[in-house]
């Protein structure tokens, strides 16, 4: 999860960028088929594990892994870099729970996060406006992202810990998402309507 979501945050909105998805407003049926792809995240998640560990040792295998598992957009020869190898040992224990605990993976493992898979890969839709950025600049991150289900109704079912707050997150990385709320609120008191209205 770090190796790409550093990259996304890095290069939000950019070619690099490995969240960058085209834009889906106006294509109902194209928003509904990457919203459908939540379905597989748990097969795709638990295949990633044996191709992460074969990877670590097998140079030939670490382009496929980096590219489609860790969503890498560089273009650059994978075989030799080192996060990479890393990526695919740091899969050895989730490959032991498995192996050792195949009855609470099926059971207490698989329906909690398939159940959240559709809502969670539909609001995954709402944080950015996913057209082209050329830039970091704060300005750049206010026009491309978006807050989003703030109400307590929403946090409760659609974006918990304040995961909905995602502009800030965006301008502020490091901060905590307990910390998420007051920040905007100081954001959208001394930027004002440059600040964008969440959806």
């Amino acid at each position: 999860m770090r190796y790409h979501h550093l990259r996304h945050h890095r290069d939000s909105g950019m070619k690099s960028d490995p969240y960058m998805k085209p834009d889906l407003r106006g294509r109902p049926f194209l928003y509904a088929a990457f919203v459908l792809r939540g379905l597989v995240l748990v097969p795709f998640w638990t295949l990633r594990v044996p191709v992460g560990l074969l990877a670590s040792v097998v140079p030939g295998l670490r382009n496929l892994y980096g590219r489609v598992w860790l969503q890498d957009r560089s273009g650059e020869d994978l075989t030799r870099y080192r996060e990479v190898v890393d990526c695919g040992r740091a899969e050895l224990g989730q490959g032991l729970f498995q192996l050792a605990f195949p009855r609470a993976v099926l059971f207490g493992y698989v329906p909690p996060v398939v159940i959240p898979a559709l809502p969670a890969a539909w609001r995954l839709r709402a944080d950015h406006n996913y057209e082209p950025a050329q830039d970091r600049r704060i300005e750049t991150i206010l026009a491309t992202t978006n807050d989003h289900h703030l109400r307590w109704i929403d946090k409760l079912f659609l974006s918990p810990r304040n995961i909905g707050h995602h502009v800030v997150h965006h301008i502020h990385p490091q901060v905590g998402l307990d910390a998420l709320p007051a920040l905007r609120a100081w954001y959208v008191e001394h930027r004002g309507a440059t600040y964008p209205r969440p959806r």
